[in-house]
């Protein structure tokens, strides 16, 4: 494990260098040794002391001279801290070693943060020149390692801290100051080089190595008991726990929370660690002889084919670091692979094609060079021919008459009339011609309503009508309120392979959150239609959470198919007309403008603190008497935080009862089941009747004989009892993570607002809500949310990529950089308008003209907003962004065609927790992904 952090400023580095972090020898810790370019600037002593350090760390030489032309200035950046952090199996095996061995391990851990800091030196630019506008590659980095044995709870932890000073030593013997960034854009390939080589280490003294089935892509030691890796990390649910008690819940934060809690009492040396360990193990059963005699399985190899597959799971377009990551990823278990010819094979094998990517940096527009697969390529080339060829087909086509009296028939029957754009949409579908019809919609325009007419319309001429979508919650409401039956898509498919599903030229499949599916699960459902001759209609919004996987397919066809596509933009969900204003200014990338009529209503509240804001959302949500209410944030760690403060809340006010009963949850962790709590499953169980995300309330708890609860819930199907001896997969539900919230509509919403939460993810969370929403940020939060919120990341496909020989090239006098990040994704922009209305139902559309959306062009990060203006100095602020894109507008260049500026929000837990970047393509990810298919089933 690899994490950073900077030093920012002089002050916080010297009260860190007095600390037990850096040279504590008196504790027993061995004293920090200088790296290679420590001797190139004359420090001449292996060992550290404070002295030398202060000077090195502040800029200095020991003798006094400048490592940078700013040191001792303001401005000047002290550094970082890179913290190298052994599996906590090795940790285990380290602490119950003899001394020899022990040192042996310790050696190995040093040589693998050396292999590491060897791979980042070329990956960073050293600068010079005024302003540092000069870049080179450094001869060395100057840092200092520091070995710490323990936790902040005195469990064994092996680990290093990698005091990098920021300047170096460039290639003519001169220093001067680096840039910090290629240090976290090289940080999950630098981690993963420093495991393969410790790996390796340990492989060589004995031990056996596997993967670690609970850290993908990470190894572990065989053989020692998880049981013993839990007592050992008792510090790190402590931390976990405070976290969520205080809602901080940032990596940053926990550092801080890890040095404010630690106990100060009873500090023990390493000698009494060591023996105190032992005895602990011992008396958990640990055999060091029997870790040793552990036989294990060797990890097989893909095919290189299957590799550059792997690498495009997630993203359309790979670059080298995650090459070298993938390749390091496999070194862990085979130390006599070559990681670089394994990375040459990758390179040049004729599946993996060179391509042209756009970045906006700084500087401007960059073209970056990525790599990417020939397979997926080839399948989104043929998804939209396909989808394109099949324009023509008549054999789905209603008549119009017959369309129109459903249509009448079913507003007669509800007691309403569709608005002009809904029913164009149903006639769109219905009475068009083409195998493939798509269907755009903005959140809150009765995109399910107006489904109703189309199944009927279908059924009634004798069609077969199937709907199919991402997750079995959003499945049963398409059931319920178009009356088709529907399966999640994941589900269609198995059946469709094993012809438990059968289609013909009479069945038409309606996709629908189409914007969160994938090109290749999209080409294997058009695959089966196109060979039956089904109709398909997908129906989404792309401005909403995209894929998971690789490949925005549903904004792809519209934008290089020749694909006629209806638009829904009449918002009927928020009951406040103003409201419906700035659903609208989001969707169109005006975060400011939305703001500013939240916080004219009273409803952006900003507190000194995120722990005040999480209280004060848990007693807002606490007080309502809303019977549709929700808490939304971005993540799995936050909705947690959320829901232990509004549960505390909910039992001082007897909503729930003040104790409840704990049981072992499925994802490891201990929950607690009050009566009146709501709760989510999280996985489908076809014997029970529930569906991952479905929502239940706690009726009763009791006490299983056997250990465990017996629980009895309501849910809309009615009430269930369930043993969580056979049923463990909950979470508590009065707070939810956004995508979770996507596809609801709740009375009421109370949004959590994250540091970093783009256009996506704000269009979701403040679009869930008919009567209300309130949002909760800090203070410091409030200064930019509404520039992050304007910032698109849609999900690009490989026909968003340029040849190398054709590809403009972007600010020539900028030398291209390798790739940009997996993950960051381009944004497109469309010079055509769409006519929004903004109404609640028995009003007539307000005709609200959606102004020009700017002519994005496939650059990355780009923000969504008012037309671009002329060109000024870049600030990395939104604006900048945009004057970014102004440059390569100005020079007359075409990147990309042009299209509407759409997006979906980042994965998973976002990419503040780095969590889904580092999910590459790894042997045991196959068998993740057909997990995930079977819990969605």
């Amino acid at each position: 494990m690899l994490e950073m952090k900077r030093i920012n400023g002089v002050d916080y580095y010297n009260t860190l260098a007095k600390s037990e972090y850096y040279a504590s020898a008196e504790k027993g810790e061995p004293p920090g040794v200088w790296g290679e370019g420590a001797r190139l600037i004359g420090i001449q002593e292996i060992s550290i002391d404070n002295a030398t350090l202060k000077a090195v760390m502040t800029g200095h030489k020991p003798n006094g001279e400048k490592l940078a032309q700013n040191a001792g200035k303001e401005n000047f950046r002290v550094g970082m801290d890179l913290t190298f952090s052994a599996p906590k199996s090795v940790s285990i095996v380290w602490a119950n070693a003899d001394p020899q061995l022990r040192n042996e391990i310790s050696q190995a851990h040093a040589q693998a943060i050396e292999a590491a800091m060897a791979y980042m030196t070329p990956k960073i630019e050293a600068r010079r020149g005024h302003n540092g506008t000069t870049k080179e590659t450094p001869k060395a980095l100057i840092y200092g390692v520091f070995e710490h044995c323990n936790s902040r709870a005195n469990d064994p932890t092996l680990h290093s801290h990698c005091v990098v000073s920021n300047t170096c030593v460039r290639q003519d013997g001169t220093t001067g100051a680096i840039d910090q960034r290629g240090l976290f854009e090289h940080k999950l390939a630098a981690g993963t080089i420093y495991r393969a080589h410790l790996a390796n280490a340990m492989q060589r003294l004995g031990f056996g190595i596997e993967p670690d089935p609970h850290n993908e892509g990470i190894f572990q030691v065989a053989g020692v008991p998880k049981d013993l890796e839990k007592h050992f990390s008792k510090r790190a649910e402590h931390i976990k726990k405070v976290a969520r008690e205080t809602g901080q819940t940032s990596a940053e934060s926990r550092n801080i929370i890890a040095r404010d809690t630690r106990d100060k009492k009873g500090e023990v040396n390493r000698l009494e660690l060591f023996t105190r360990w032992q005895a602990e193990s011992q008396a958990q059963g640990f055999d060091m002889a029997q870790v040793k005699a552990t036989q294990t399985t060797k990890t097989p190899m893909p095919t290189v084919a299957d590799l550059i597959e792997k690498l495009t799971e997630q993203n359309s377009c790979f670059e080298l670091k995650h090459v070298e990551q993938l390749a390091a990823t496999f070194q862990q278990f085979d130390p006599s692979l070559n990681r670089e010819q394994l990375q040459k094979q990758i390179l040049e094998h004729p599946d993996c094609i060179k391509k042209v990517a756009y970045k906006t940096t700084q500087n401007g527009v960059e073209a970056v060079p990525v790599f990417t697969s020939k397979r997926l390529e080839d399948l989104e080339k043929n998804a939209i021919q396909s989808a394109t060829n099949r324009q023509h087909e008549t054999i789905h086509q209603l008549a119009p008459a017959a369309v129109a009296q459903v249509v009448a028939d079913f507003e007669k029957a509800q007691g309403f009339t569709l608005f002009a754009d809904q029913r164009q949409a149903v006639e769109h579908i219905t009475t068009q011609s083409g195998g493939v019809a798509l269907v755009r919609g903005l959140a809150g325009t009765g995109k399910t309503t107006a489904l109703r007419p189309v199944v009927d319309a279908y059924k009634q001429a004798g069609f077969q009508v199937l709907g199919t979508t991402t997750t079995a919650k959003a499945v049963a409401v398409l059931e319920k309120e178009t009356g088709m039956a529907s399966h999640t898509t994941a589900r269609l498919l198995i059946d469709l392979d094993k012809k438990k599903t059968v289609l013909n030229s009479k069945t038409v499949i309606i996709l629908d959150e189409a914007g969160m599916v994938d090109s290749r699960q999209f080409a294997r459902l058009q695959q089966h239609a196109d060979k039956a001759g089904a109709k398909l209609v997908l129906i989404g919004d792309e401005r909403q959470l995209q894929s998971v996987a690789a490949g925005g397919i549903f904004w792809a066809l519209q934008q290089h198919g020749q694909i006629k596509t209806a638009d829904l933009t009449t918002i009927t969900r928020q009951q406040d007309g103003d409201e419906r204003k700035a659903s609208l200014l989001f969707y169109q990338g005006k975060a400011d403008e939305a703001l500013k009529i939240y916080e004219g209503k009273g409803a952006i509240v900003s507190h000194a603190n995120r722990l005040n804001a999480i209280e004060n959302l848990a007693r807002d949500y606490a007080q309502s008497s809303s019977p549709s209410k929700v808490a939304i944030c971005a993540t799995n760690a936050d909705a947690q935080a959320l829901n232990d403060a509004i549960r505390d809340e909910l039992k001082l006010k007897g909503e729930i009862s003040p104790t409840g009963a704990e049981f072992d949850n499925a994802d490891g962790s201990t929950l607690e089941m009050c009566k009146g709590d709501r709760i989510l499953f999280k996985k489908n169980n076809d014997i029970l009747g529930v569906k991952n995300n479905e929502v239940g309330k706690v009726l009763e708890v009791q006490a299983h004989k056997n250990g465990g609860l017996m629980l009895t819930i309501e849910t809309e199907e009615g009430q269930k009892t369930i043993d969580t001896n056979d049923y463990n997969h909950f979470k508590h539900a009065h707070a939810i993570t956004t995508h979770a919230s996507q596809g609801s509509t709740y009375k009421n919403s109370f949004y959590l607002y994250s540091s970093g939460a783009d256009l996506h993810q704000s269009y979701v969370a403040l679009t869930r809500h008919k009567d209300s929403t309130k949002m909760y940020c800090t203070q410091y939060d409030k200064e930019d949310m509404a520039q992050g919120m304007a910032v698109a990341h849609i999900k690009q496909t490989t026909l968003d990529l340029k040849n190398p020989e054709t590809a403009p090239e972007i600010a020539p006098e900028i030398a291209p950089k390798v790739a940009p990040t997996l993950g960051q994704n381009m944004t497109r922009g469309n010079s055509s308008s769409l006519t929004a209305s903004t109404v609640s139902k028995g009003q007539q559309p307000a005709g609200v003209q959606m102004p020009e959306i700017p002519q994005h062009t496939g650059q990355m990060g780009q923000p969504i907003g008012p037309k671009i203006g002329p060109q000024t100095q870049h600030t990395g602020t939104a604006q900048g962004h945009a004057n970014g894109a102004a440059k390569a507008l100005q020079m007359g260049l075409e990147i990309g065609q042009k299209a509407m500026a759409e997006a979906h929000a980042s994965q998973a837990e976002s990419q503040a927790q780095a969590h889904a970047q580092n999910q590459q393509a790894h042997a045991w990810a196959q068998q993740k992904t057909k997990t995930n298919q079977e819990i969605e089933m």
